[in-house]
């Protein structure tokens, strides 16, 4: 029998093969709910689809530090406050260190983060659930990461009237593609990033297909049981974690992952043509809330 190192092109393209077997034919995404309805306590992914398109009603780019970033963002907190919640910005300047011609170069970026909790306060360590709300410059932006933002929201009006054991926190990052220059500005500087004990992250790499999970923290045994057991749609596979550590790309989670938290990575990969396009629009993604992964977990 043949051995390949892990590293050689050979292996990395056969688990490439197998990802794309497994996700063609092993998972669906669920199906969404067509009515809309602003009452119900259950999540209703037309809520969602209808928060998507009232943040990205003309499908435009909106990268860090944009006028269109400062619109979209000023929608999701009038949004929020609309369910009765009370978000908070935190607002930061951070760096990015590139080397080019073997020298560093630093940028510096204003970032505007939303925080909110949940209202009925729990008990800590708190849970934080999370998405990037900015884009890349020439893309809107809708799979990586609104749809999230979006499909998050709707949870928010969701769990607005409900008691849980433990407090959760939303955040929805700006930065993320210059850096994960939000995520890493909560970690060092809010005061709620001591109270957390889980991460949820919610990304996109692609425009449509069902959530999968591809990557935990640490300890995460007890976590990954309760997932499987009551995931309504559990998609997950040590495979895509494989596959991701050989990926130029780091997601929000990262940040939290290196300081030691635990916590699911998911996202998911259908139509990857249109990630980072102009092509990543609403009318191209077939199924937001479900492809969000939040309606699904």
């Amino acid at each position: 029998m043949t051995k390949y190192n892990i590293s050689s092109p050979i292996f990395l393209i056969f688990l490439l093969v197998c990802m794309h077997f497994a996700f063609q034919y092993s998972f669906q995404a669920p199906q969404l709910i067509e009515k809309y309805d602003g009452q119900t306590r259950s999540f209703n992914g037309a809520n969602a689809v209808k928060n998507l398109n009232d943040y990205l009603p003309n499908n435009l780019p909106h990268p860090v530090m944009s006028t269109n970033n400062a619109k979209l963002r000023q929608r999701i907190i009038s949004n929020l406050k609309s369910y009765g919640y009370s978000p908070e910005i935190q607002v930061e300047m951070s760096c990015n260190f590139k080397r080019r011609h073997k020298q560093k170069h630093k940028k510096c970026v204003i970032i505007y983060n939303i925080v909110s909790k949940s209202p009925n306060a729990g008990m800590l360590p708190a849970m934080l659930m999370m998405a990037h709300y900015d884009s890349v410059p020439n893309s809107p932006g809708v799979g990586d990461d609104m749809a999230a933002v979006a499909a998050l929201s709707e949870i928010m009006r969701q769990i607005k009237s409900l008691n849980f054991s433990n407090d959760i926190i939303f955040l929805f990052t700006d930065g993320e593609e210059y850096g994960l220059l939000g995520a890493n500005a909560f970690a060092k500087n809010h005061p709620y990033f001591k109270h957390v004990g889980i991460v949820l992250n919610f990304e996109g790499r692609g425009n449509n297909g069902p959530s999968m999970l591809f990557e935990t923290g640490n300890a995460n045994a007890a976590m990954l049981t309760k997932y499987f057991k009551y995931s309504r749609t559990p998609h997950g596979s040590s495979l895509y974690d494989l596959i991701y550590q050989y990926m130029p790309n780091d997601t929000d989670f990262t940040v939290f992952r290196k300081l030691g938290l635990t916590g699911l990575n998911f996202a998911f990969s259908d139509a990857p043509n249109y990630y980072h396009s102009k092509n990543d629009t609403v009318e191209k993604m077939k199924n937001p809330a479900a492809s969000s992964g939040v309606s699904e977990h």
